[in-house]
């Protein structure tokens, strides 16, 4: 799944749909490792992540 989204930017937004956190990958692109040591903070009720739009995944609450 993440293959051809390897070098799209990261977006992490409010359960609202307000944005949070926008990162640009790194050099070697997006892993399941690199992604899942992403904190965001200020994030309280929940937060989804996106990579060019595609949804692939949720804080866990």
């Amino acid at each position: 799944m993440l293959d051809p989204l390897r070098h799209s930017v990261l977006a992490i937004k409010y359960l609202d749909g307000a944005p949070l956190l926008f990162q640009w990958p790194p050099e070697e692109g997006w892993t399941f490792e690199i992604l899942d040591k992403i904190q965001p903070r200020g994030v309280e009720f929940g937060a989804n992540a996106y990579i060019n739009d595609v949804w692939i995944g949720t804080t866990e609450w």
